[in-house]
Order: structure tokens, then sequence, then C-alpha cells
């Protein structure tokens, strides 16, 4: 099967589905040709959209392995005057005082983590 420059047969390219693998083999080639996205869709006679999807799919799968991470409780809390910083996964810091409420802290958590605000 015949392979154009970027290393993508023919056949992937025109295929009416993709596997998984097609499509990042299909957005890998889009990457190395320094065109946009759109550019290199335009150039191969592809939808702009497939591409898009494909490149959501694929990055939302990616960051959906990464997501559970074992975390090693620290013999010493990381306590600062006053309570402690929690970093949440999207760099977002929430600082709390001693004192405070767990059940109220997990909620807050659980809304920030869920990027609803």
């Amino acid at each position: 099967m015949a392979r154009n420059s970027s290393g993508v047969t023919a056949a992937v390219m025109g295929a009416r589905r993709w596997t998984a693998a097609d499509a990042a083999s299909v957005l890998a080639a889009a990457g190395a040709s320094g065109l946009s996205l759109r550019g290199f869709a335009r150039e191969r006679g592809l939808e702009p959209q497939r591409l898009a999807r494909w490149r959501r799919q694929l990055d939302g799968a990616r960051v959906a392995e990464a997501t559970f991470v074992e975390v090693a409780r620290p013999l010493v809390p990381a306590v600062r005057a006053g309570g402690f910083d929690v970093v949440l996964a999207a760099g977002r810091v929430v600082r709390v005082g001693l004192g405070f409420d767990a059940e109220e802290l997990l909620r807050l958590l659980a809304v920030l983590e869920e990027g609803s605000c």
C-alpha cells in the first residue's frame, strides 16, 4: 500500500471510518506537516471537523488514563501557619484554614475538579 510523504496510507486517509490508531496516525502526520489542522485537512481533502473531533477524543482518552494517580500521604503534612494549601490538577490552589469543615471542603473540591466554575 502506497504511503504519502507523511507516512499515512492513502487507504487510511480515504477510509469512511477510522480506528483510533488510524486517527492517531493522521493527526501525527498533521502535526508533522507544520500546517494548521484546518490547512492539513483542506490540503488532503478531509473534513477539518473530523480531525478536530478525533483530536478531542484521543486527548480525552489520554486525560482519562492519567486521571488516577497514587498519592502517598506525607509523614508530616505541609501545614503553614493557620492552615494548608490544596493544589488541584488544573493548577487551582485552595487555601484551607485550621478548623475547616471536612465535608464542605470535599464538596468544594468535587465542584472544582469537575470544572463547573
